[in-house]
């Protein structure tokens, strides 16, 4: 559905080497600009992107080969509702 599209999208953007996989720099710079776009306090433990990043590859990495393929972002991000309207709907709460 529209959900896909988007975060296949959100995937493509954030993989800015484009070889088809999100890793940890890439990652860090996703929640980087995210949180620089929505203003948020980056001294707020809730958004210490390098605990982001690292809870986000723990939880969607399913295959352990610390980047995420398409699909493990797609599924995992559908599956974090945080984190899904963050990136979808610009919402931070």
């Amino acid at each position: 559905g529209k959900l896909d599209v988007r975060l296949k999208f959100a995937f493509t953007i954030s993989d800015s080497d484009g070889n088809g996989y999100i890793d940890k720099k890439e990652l860090k710079n996703m929640f980087n600009l995210l949180f620089t776009m929505l203003n948020v306090n980056k001294k707020d433990e809730r958004y210490n992107v390098d605990h982001r990043v690292d809870e986000v590859m723990k939880k969607f990495d399913v295959s352990g080969d610390k980047k995420l393929s398409r699909e493990e972002f797609v599924q995992g991000v559908k599956s974090d509702e945080p984190l899904r309207r963050l990136l979808i709907d610009h919402q931070l709460e």
